[in-house]
């Protein structure tokens, strides 16, 4: 819809604009190797 009225360039403007977040999420879970930060430390067996 936005490529029809505004142009091709606008409509990749807002492409850009809908993925930024999920760029920055996916950026994160890269970082922390998939682990989700509020999850406590597993504990080893001590045997």
């Amino acid at each position: 819809m936005v490529g029809n009225r505004s142009g091709v360039r606008a409509a990749l403007g807002c492409g850009a604009l809908l993925l930024a977040p999920t760029l920055l999420l996916f950026a994160r879970a890269v970082a922390h190797h998939g682990r989700l930060l509020d999850q406590p430390e597993p504990v080893p067996d001590p045997t």
